[in-house]
């Protein structure tokens, strides 16, 4: 029998998207959090230097709620580093 691969499990607590629910159940995001503070995300070290990504340039068109929530699963998937 072959081996199994293991998967680790990522602590997806932090950081949170900031959000609330409606009365019908839509999921609403905050604009209060809308940009955060750092809207750089680091990836860490690669052979070259560090890489990273700004988001600033995804706000304020149109499309914040969507930059938003993405910015913030890359920092929980990047988190567990």
């Amino acid at each position: 029998m072959g081996k199994r691969k293991v998967f680790s499990k990522s602590d997806l607590s932090v950081p949170q998207v900031e959000h609330n629910n409606d009365t019908v159940g839509n999921v609403i995001i905050l604009p209060e959090v809308i940009p955060p503070e750092t809207t750089v995300v680091t990836f860490g070290r690669n052979t070259t230097n560090t890489r990273n990504f700004d988001f600033a340039r995804w706000y304020g068109v149109g499309i914040d709620a969507i930059t938003y929530a993405c910015q913030r699963q890359i920092e929980r998937f990047l988190g567990r580093r």
